[in-house]
């Protein structure tokens, strides 16, 4: 693991994990909910948010000297006692979507 809980120093969003996969720096996003009674937890990731998690990817790939196209974004969705694990969970593009 290259970072946890990783903030950018100005501000702008939480990379909750931060690893490597090969040649590829993947950045993860952990979701909980004690069950999936209210909602699935990867329905927490709406633009906004994915807005902010690239923002502090981009800061995080410039300040390790890293590749832009070498990146993804994967989600961790822990439902009680289920974890399932989104590979390329959405385009690691830095554009707003």
């Amino acid at each position: 693991m290259a970072a946890r809980n990783w903030r950018p120093p100005q501000g702008g969003g939480e990379l909750d994990l931060v690893a490597w996969d090969g040649g590829t720096l993947v950045f993860v996003e952990v979701k909980f909910r004690s069950s999936g009674e209210w909602s699935a937890p990867e329905r927490d990731i709406d633009p906004d948010k994915i807005h902010a998690l690239r923002r502090a990817a981009r800061d995080y790939i410039r300040r390790a000297a890293a590749e832009e196209a070498d990146a993804r974004f994967d989600v961790i969705c822990i439902t009680g006692e289920a974890i399932d694990h989104l590979r390329d969970a959405f385009p690691a593009s830095v554009q707003r979507v």
